[in-house]
């Protein structure tokens, strides 16, 4: 009897008795990871050639993507017959679906690993809680769907990736409770390093070195986040981080202090204080230390116009300015060869239009980049994108308390806005307690969307996860992954 397993977290795998598949070219891996991803349930063909090609569909969209799974179903079930229909990767009315069995996929199986780890850290089983989540961790192989590229997979990749971050988080944060502090440190750093704009992680690191007796650098922590981000964005740290920075500062060393974690417990149950409000414009100092962009291909006469234009590509993270700078480069080259080896008559023409195509191409195209640069920080500088930060923070924080402690969560009423409450939860919407006029209000859906899930939450007594609203048809995938941020089941 041969088994099917099918990797997600890493390159789109599939394994049969612990044998690697061959899954075929990359468009194949890519409809298959479609149809994994909606795993057990159908997948109209729309939505697969929109996920797979996205704005260069094929001419026969449908065509392409059956002869795709025609290859699958070759390669997941070589020994079925060719006129005997697949067991495995069916179609319907409503599109493909592909059956996996309980725990055959390595997201599932993460999932509910780190769901018995949270279970056991609530009774108190800390030490087995840390070991459960190494364990589910230890299943990720690098990237979430490594080799996959579009706007559908970059979304589902995030949303991967920030499950696996919140498992690390919480692993680090148990084992810190646990007094592994010390231990902890290099692999803090490392994390800090890869990802340098995740709050948590510096609180965390700040906690491990504080607990350690490293107080200096606990504070020096905090220093090179705030700079980078007072430089980069003109923001301030979040309040948590803030207020963890505030308690080492004034704490002695080794004096245990909880991590930047969102929770506080009875602290957070009264709304705390709006830290003060972001900068709503650039600081003169950015405006005059970004003058170097158009500076440099002007005082160097267009030989170095492709360094503001690589540094504007990186970024922008733009290919266009990317590929211009490597213009400039080769601009560069072919000036420096006329002018070592000399010219004449068109050439000495061509030389000159080259030259000012370097000079004054490269002048006019930095200050360009200066202007959208600095359009771009006063942007995320905006009080609104500020505001819309600050309710993240909260989600995050009554997220964490909700995982930590459902039932001070229930008595905060977090996804309740239609009751009396002070905690702020930032917006979040518990689809097995608010009324029907909520989820027309807040979440924007119709009347009969609203009506259908009230139903339904009724008939099933309540839902167990906010996946259960596509799998029963309330809500389309697409309107689901649009509210997952707000959207919560309070059991």
């Amino acid at each position: 009897m041969t088994t099917l397993r099918f990797g997600l977290l890493g390159p789109v795998c599939t394994w049969n008795s612990g044998a690697e598949i061959d899954l075929g070219p990359v468009k194949q891996r890519a409809v298959l990871a479609v149809l994994l991803l909606n795993a057990n349930q159908p997948v109209p063909v729309a939505t697969i050639v929109d996920a797979v090609w996205g704005d260069e569909p094929p001419g026969n969209g449908p065509n392409v993507v059956q002869k795709h799974v025609s290859g699958l179903r070759r390669a997941l079930e070589p020994d079925r017959q060719a006129r005997l229909p697949s067991q495995l990767l069916t179609l319907t009315e409503a599109g493909y679906a592909i059956r996996v069995e309980a725990g055959a996929l390595d997201v599932d199986a993460f999932r509910a690993q780190v769901e018995q780890a949270y279970q056991a850290r609530a009774a108190g089983a800390m030490p087995y809680a840390v070991e459960t989540l190494r364990a589910a961790l230890s299943q990720w192989r690098g990237t979430a769907l490594a080799g996959l590229s579009g706007s559908f997979f970059e979304v589902e990749r995030e949303r991967l990736t920030e499950l696996r971050m919140s498992a690390i988080e919480e692993s680090v944060e148990m084992e810190l409770r646990l007094g592994r502090h010390v231990q902890l440190v290099p692999q803090l750093q490392a994390l800090v390093a890869e990802y340098p704009s995740r709050e948590r992680l510096r609180g965390l690191l700040m906690s491990a070195l504080h607990q350690s007796g490293r107080v200096t650098d606990s504070l020096a922590v905090y220093k090179d986040a705030r700079d980078q981000l007072v430089d980069e964005l003109g923001i301030e740290p979040g309040a948590d981080l803030r207020r963890l920075h505030q308690q080492i500062a004034s704490s002695p060393a080794q004096s245990p202090i909880s991590p930047a974690s969102p929770m506080a417990a009875q602290a957070m149950a009264v709304a705390a204080p709006a830290p003060p409000a972001p900068p709503s414009g650039l600081s003169w100092t950015n405006r005059l230390l970004s003058l170097w962009l158009p500076l440099v291909p002007f005082l160097s006469v267009g030989l170095l116009a492709w360094i503001p234009a690589a540094y504007g590509a990186a970024r922008l993270r733009s290919r266009v300015h990317g590929a211009i700078a490597a213009v400039y480069m080769l601009l560069t080259g072919v000036v420096l060869v006329f002018s070592t080896q000399g010219a004449s008559g068109l050439s000495d023409f061509v030389f000159s239009m080259l030259f000012l195509i370097g000079w004054m191409g490269g002048t006019a195209h930095a200050v360009y980049l200066r202007a959208k640069l600095l359009r771009l920080r006063k942007s995320l500088a905006d009080p609104l994108v500020a505001m819309a930060r600050q309710r993240r923070h909260r989600r995050e924080g009554a997220l964490e308390l909700l995982r930590r402690e459902p039932s001070l969560a229930r008595d905060l009423r977090i996804g309740r806005p239609d009751l009396p409450r002070q905690y702020d939860d930032g917006g979040l919407i518990d689809v097995n307690g608010v009324p029907e006029h909520v989820l027309t209000t807040a979440l924007g859906l119709t009347i009969e969307q609203a009506r259908g899930i009230v139903l339904e939450r009724e008939r099933v007594g309540g839902f167990a996860s906010v996946g259960e609203l596509a799998k029963s048809g309330l809500l389309q995938q697409s309107e689901l992954r649009t509210l997952r941020d707000v959207l919560i089941v309070v059991r």
